[in-house]
């Protein structure tokens, strides 16, 4: 089930990021945070016109803690890797970067779109 909710607010983070300027900043030396989760959408899945790819998630030490307890913290931030995949010689492999997207828990500050900034 997190990992539904998970897809659905990357989904809406990455679409809303495309949407407007970014109101959160780019954090450096996010793949050395706490990596959640990977997956791969390939052709035939629903959201692949628009999300194809390998998918890698990646979480501070607040939203790790939001991830374990299903509360985030004001703080936590999470954020949503997309590449390219490509398939040769029955491996899939990494591309170029298609969307880099950030999540930034502020209650007050986001209080408009349930407390996250994108």
């Amino acid at each position: 089930m997190r990992a539904t909710i998970l897809a659905g607010l990357c989904v809406t983070a990455t679409t809303t990021a495309f949407a407007a300027e970014p109101q959160v900043p780019y954090p450096d030396g996010y793949r050395d945070w706490h990596h959640v989760k990977s997956m791969v959408i390939e052709e035939g899945h629903p959201l692949h016109s628009a999300f194809g790819g390998i998918h890698h998630i990646y979480a501070n030490d607040k939203a790790l803690k939001g991830y374990r307890s299903a509360n985030f913290p004001d703080g936590a931030v999470i954020v949503f890797d997309l590449l390219d995949a490509s398939t040769a010689d029955n491996a899939i492999s990494e591309g170029q970067r298609k969307v880099l997207g950030v999540m930034h828990k502020d209650a007050q500050k986001f209080a408009s779109t349930g407390g996250w900034g994108f």
